[in-house]
């Protein structure tokens, strides 16, 4: 239930944030929504890191592929959040510089 919540959570933080930046840089506003969307993978990569960690934990000597799946699926869940948080920031420059023209 925690990835469903916290994915829907940051994905209609990204809506919000896309409406706010539509007016000021369309373009900023489409990958915010991309991004949104992009939640529900990050959700389903992280439950591919959790099965795998619980698969490495319940045996002892743990083989492959199990370690790769879940650093490969962190590492992309990562990068969707790493993703995130560049388009808020450059979102939030955008409306807090002055536009000249």
């Amino acid at each position: 239930m925690f990835l469903v919540v916290y994915s829907s959570t940051i994905a209609q933080g990204y809506v919000l944030a896309s409406e706010v930046f539509r007016t000021l840089a369309l373009w900023v506003a489409v990958i915010a929504l991309v991004l949104a969307w992009a939640q529900l993978l990050a959700a389903l990569l992280d439950t591919v890191e959790n099965v795998t960690f619980l698969k490495m934990l319940r045996r002892p000597a743990v083989r492959d592929p199990w370690p790769r799946v879940s650093r490969c699926s962190a590492l992309s869940k990562f990068a969707i959040a790493g993703a995130g948080s560049l388009n808020m920031l450059v979102g939030a420059c955008i409306c807090i510089a002055p536009i000249n023209k």
